[in-house]
């Protein structure tokens, strides 16, 4: 081909190697952000509006990217020459710990979100829920009974990040009863 073309995808192959002395950089971007089917080598790209890249960790596996350039079947390989990234939106990340809890108890549910984004913007529902352990409200939880739950959190794709999905798991433990510290023999004097 001799026209530009766009392509879009996931980064499936991080750049290895710093810049070049141009500021160019080799990664592989796919449908599904694996390096298996639909391929494609980025081979010495630019960065948006053909600026040099500063560091092999400007583009990260898993980002999501449009880019413009000249297809090129190069043994079999499919690559994009005279190529600039036209769009680099970083996918979001959701870090969050599982959760245990006591028979009764409430907690809020408090995530942490990559890039900055309002924690309002998750959102989370049920996917498992033995012996209906939980009860959930927003963000939320209140153990109702002795089980596990898995939890998915959710932030939808915005303007500034794709979104993503992660799970996580809440445990709800018998809730803990103090002992007497002398025993008790139920009389009365």
């Amino acid at each position: 081909l001799t026209k530009e073309v766009y392509v879009k995808g996931y980064v499936s192959v991080a750049p290895t190697s710093a810049p070049t002395a141009a500021g160019k950089i080799t990664y592989s971007i796919s449908d599904n952000g694996e390096n298996t089917g639909n391929v494609l080598k980025i081979y010495l790209g630019l960065d948006i509006d053909g600026a040099a890249f500063t560091s092999k960790d400007d583009v990260k596996l898993g980002d999501y990217v449009v880019v413009k350039g000249k297809l090129l079947d190069y043994s079999s390989t499919y690559e994009l020459t005279d190529n600039q990234l036209v769009q680099h939106i970083p996918v979001a990340t959701i870090s969050i710990e599982n959760i245990t809890m006591e028979v009764g108890e409430t907690k809020s549910i408090a995530a942490t979100i990559t890039p900055d984004a309002a924690e309002s913007a998750v959102t989370y529902s049920i996917k498992e829920n033995t012996a209906n352990a939980i009860s959930l409200s927003g963000n939320t939880l209140t153990a109702i009974a002795e089980g596990t739950a898995t939890i998915t959190a959710t932030i939808a794709t915005a303007a500034e990040y794709v979104g993503t999905s992660v799970d996580f798991t809440v445990t709800v433990t018998p809730k803990n009863i103090a002992t007497l510290p002398f025993a008790f023999d139920g009389g009365f004097a």
